[in-house]
């Protein structure tokens, strides 16, 4: 039974890890699509799609900065752990 729990973990960090390279190409995607809209001008800044565009590009940034915060601080640790070993 243990080692389906290292297994399942090790399948989830494979995928978080494919989801942190995935996400720079969604986040400049929603970027650009996001420009485009306010580039129109009118009912761009104001309409409700490009409001929800805008906070799908804010949860995709935090979701990229948290994720790359917890790889730092993973580097972190296997750093203090390879000096103290």
């Amino acid at each position: 039974m243990a080692g389906t729990g290292i297994l399942t973990k090790e399948m989830k960090d494979k995928q978080n890890c494919e989801k942190q390279k995935r996400l720079p190409q969604e986040i400049e995607r929603l970027k650009k699509e996001l420009n485009k809209r306010i580039a129109q001008g009118g009912n761009g800044l104001s309409n409700e799609e490009t409001l929800k565009l805008s906070q799908r590009l804010d949860e995709l940034l935090v979701e990229h900065l948290l994720g790359e915060l917890g790889l730092l601080k993973k580097r972190e640790k296997q750093r203090s752990q390879s000096k103290s070993g």
